[in-house]
């Protein structure tokens, strides 16, 4: 059964805390991680809300620069979608009205031209009438290079051929020559004289045929008189005075080889009303095709209202061509669109064709489009159009085989044209409404950071009074700490007792436990000690031996009550109740003994002499006591009861690097079933306030087991279990307190030792001061040299005082 509580240097050093078995039915008390995981297990211990807060607002930032991401883009495109919209409205407005202003230009001009050809036809018919001593067709417009600069000017089209066609009959052909013989010299001065002529009076005349004729460019006579029973349609009024592919005037010339000249003086005759022509033809200077328009209107013998009923005598004669046309109604910018003129019949060998288009370039140049270019039909949606022309004439009228069109006129905006309108606006809207958003995201992350920052710190420093709470207060009352914050009325000081108004309501925090082991732990020699050393040493040896301390009570499960001086108190059995809280206390009580003695020999060598020679005494009583928090200022966890007092004077009165145990403790011990475990002490004691008590020690080991290691080594190894006895034959079996060696540390060796542990304390400071001393003579020499010089004289100052300490003490012999 003893063999169930057994500590060994696995129990110490090993990867699971030693754990103590029931006696009665072999199961755990307790077991805990090993002493390498202390900081990480109590990290654990902390409360976690912290790290989840933590998770959760990361999540949150996470969240918040996803949507502002998506904020940016969201917004980014919805500002440059609207601006690139508000864009495409201004342009299509824009183009609407410009359009639409165009298009009244357009109507007004055509209008306009079709007033001169009336105006000349009047003015025609007045001039055959007012002069007496002619008729048709012998009669000319008085002062018609005036007249004709006036109708170009009121046309306002560039280049247009204005003329007077004389319908001559057959028999009239010889006097007309007389009489063109006679007008034509007047006619080419007149113009002369007002620069209209391309050539001089005499040259023109020269290239004048003097009788009516037609062309045959296939004959080797090109020019061909006029004959035949029909009437000759001849221009003799003309401005301005071309000349054609062969050099001639167009004086004379019978338009009846025209068949687009001829089927329109047909529907003129026919109709007795204005008709109009449109033909495509080849630039004769190659730049392309031309659209022209033929406008013809009747003249009469009379402007009388019942003229019409009369013979046609003339025709009042205009030709445009529409890229002139289309250039005369360029007042404003306009550029980058398409004309289409649409016809609702056409003449020529494009006949099939029902439109032509005309480019406005950038530079406002017209550009007349082969048939088989046209405009972008993307923009067929903004289309404008207009009637020009529709002279509403019956279709019955008019003779079998021509067609008057009626012309109209599209407007289309070009790629270019909305390319102007597409400014970087909306792209600059954009990267600032981006460029905004960027800004407040950084200006929020950078706070948030900043934040961030500030809360890291303060999140540790609250973990680290978390972690000096969890020290200070066991975990079970460090939350009910927690719970009696959130309900007591002073939250700045939750522990504060005020005495004037009470406790605020809230019930202190202090509980009964019946069954505890306390444990005092006191350093014998200390005040000696740190008398002769420094403050930071005398720390060094405090923090040394307690952090030792604290390992082993975390892996016996042993609670740390406080130190007062060099007094270590703890506890075993609370704040978690324990059954065997007497063998963790024996087993804290021991290991701490061992662990004395190991590391005073491990800190002689840097804290001096005599540090070696300080021994733990301890003591140790079972019984009940009652803890809690006292509130007030420093509050802290604290133990009250006569088990308290007791456990001190078993302590005070016991004997160093010996545990005193109490009758009570020992009664636990033996029930426990280690009742080998323990000795009585040959004599009662004397205990203040309880007289004489009967005590106990508890076997440490022995005494040539335990026996400090002059290299500052382990003992731990040495150490025998709870239940093992130093005499297996069972002769120590009865051994007394004057024996000894099983109950604390001793031997005839201890000057020895001691003589031995100046020694090295001596080599130690004399060998780094030597060291020291080399390395500032030659500072150029190398550091192996060094190292190897100063182990040189290490070694010859061990040889040398211990040979003295061995002659001094021989001499003391003797």
């Amino acid at each position: 059964m003893s063999s169930e509580f057994s500590l060994s240097e696995d129990s110490y050093n090993g990867d699971t805390r030693s754990t103590a078995h029931s006696t009665t039915n072999g199961m755990s008390v307790f077991e805990q991680p090993s002493s390498k995981d202390d900081d990480t297990q109590r990290t654990r211990e902390l409360p976690d809300v912290a790290r989840r807060e933590q998770k959760a607002v990361g999540i949150l930032k996470s969240l918040v620069c996803f949507m502002l991401v998506v904020t940016v883009a969201a917004v980014g495109t919805a500002v440059y979608l609207f601006a690139e919209d508000d864009e495409k409205n201004v342009f299509e407005s824009t183009f609407r009205g410009t359009s639409s202003e165009l298009l009244t230009i357009a109507r007004e001009r055509a209008d306009r031209v079709f007033e001169v050809v009336d105006s000349l036809a009047i003015a025609a018919t007045s001039a055959a009438a007012a002069n007496q001593n002619s008729s048709w067709p012998f009669t000319i417009i008085p002062d018609w290079a005036a007249k004709a600069e006036n109708f170009e000017k009121l046309i306002g089209i560039e280049d247009p051929i204005i003329s007077v066609i004389h319908i001559v009959d057959n028999d009239q052909r010889e006097e007309w020559v007389d009489f063109m013989g006679a007008e034509l010299p007047l006619l080419f001065t007149d113009a002369e004289k007002r620069g209209n002529l391309e050539k001089s009076t005499k040259e023109m005349l020269e290239r004048t045929t003097p009788f009516p004729h037609f062309y045959d460019l296939d004959s080797d006579e090109k020019i061909v008189p006029a004959t035949g029973p029909e009437s000759s349609f001849i221009a003799a009024e003309m401005t301005p005075y071309e000349l054609n592919p062969l050099g001639l005037t167009y004086i004379n010339y019978d338009l009846r080889r025209s068949s687009e000249m001829r089927n329109l003086v047909k529907i003129v005759n026919a109709t007795r009303r204005p008709a109009i022509g449109l033909v495509e033809i080849l630039d004769p200077s190659g730049g392309g095709v031309v659209v022209e328009s033929q406008i013809m209107q009747p003249i009469y013998e009379t402007n009388e209202p019942d003229a019409h009923d009369g013979k046609v005598v003339g025709i009042s004669f205009v030709m445009i061509r529409w890229a002139q046309f289309i250039e005369s109604l360029l007042i404003n910018d306009y550029s980058d669109i398409y004309l289409v003129l649409e016809s609702s019949c056409r003449s020529g060998s494009t006949a099939d064709a029902n439109d032509m288009t005309f480019r406005i370039g950038g530079d406002g140049n017209v550009e007349t489009l082969p048939n088989d270019e046209t405009h972008d039909s993307g923009y067929d949606y903004l289309k404008q159009s207009r009637g020009l022309v529709d002279l509403d004439i019956d279709p019955s009228e008019i003779p079998a085989g021509n067609c008057v069109p009626k012309l109209t006129l599209s407007v289309y905006p070009s790629v270019e044209l909305e390319e102007r309108f597409n400014s970087s606006k909306s792209l600059l809207a954009t990267l600032s409404i981006v460029a905004i958003f960027i800004f407040t995201s950084v200006t929020f992350l950078l706070y948030d950071y900043c934040v961030g920052q500030r809360q890291r710190k303060v999140m540790k420093r609250i973990q680290a009074q978390e972690l000096i709470v969890s020290n200070v207060f066991p975990s079970a009352i460090r939350d009910r700490l927690y719970d009696q914050e959130r309900q007591t009325k002073n939250k700045d000081n939750p522990l504060a007792f005020d005495d004037e108004a009470g406790n605020g309501g809230a019930v202190p925090l202090a509980d009964l436990f019946p069954s505890t082991t306390i444990i005092f732990a006191d350093i014998v020699g200390f005040t000696a000690w740190a008398s002769a050393r420094e403050p930071d040493q005398v720390f060094i040896l405090l923090e040394s031996l307690f952090s030792q301390f604290d390992k082993i009570a975390y892996q016996q499960n042993v609670f740390k009550v406080e130190t007062v001086g060099d007094c270590y108190v703890a506890v075993a059995g609370l704040p978690e109740p324990n059954e065997d809280h007497v063998v963790a206390a024996c087993k804290f009580a021991r290991h701490c003994v061992v662990k004395m003695n190991e590391m005073t020999a491990k800190l002689e060598v840097t804290l001096g002499p005599d540090t070696a020679d300080l021994q733990l005494r301890v003591g140790i009583h079972s019984g009940q006591v009652t803890a809690g928090v006292l509130r007030g200022e420093r509050s802290r966890f604290q133990l009250f009861g006569d088990t308290m007092n007791t456990a001190a004077r078993m302590e005070s009165s016991g004997e160093p690097n010996r545990i005193q145990v109490s009758q009570a403790t020992a009664d636990l011990v033996v029930a426990a079933g280690l009742n080998k475990l323990i000795l009585p002490r040959n004599k009662k004691i004397a205990v203040k306030g309880k007289g004489e008590m009967q005590t106990y020690w508890l076997r440490l080991g022995n005494a040539k087991t335990l026996k400090k290691p002059s290299n500052g080594g382990s003992m731990m190894k040495t150490l025998p279990k709870l239940d093992e006895t130093v005499a297996t034959d069972g002769s120590n079996s009865d051994r007394t307190e004057s024996d000894g060696s099983d109950f604390g540390m001793g031997g005839s060796s201890t000057e020895m030792t001691k003589r031995d542990r100046l020694v090295e304390w001596n080599v130690e400071v004399l060998g780094t001061l030597l060291q020291q001393i080399i390395a500032s003579r030659d500072s150029n020499s190398s550091s192996q040299l060094a190292t190897a010089e100063s182990s040189r004289l290490k070694s010859f100052l061990k040889r040398t005082l211990q040979k003295r300490y061995w002659v001094s003490s021989s001499q003391s012999f003797h």
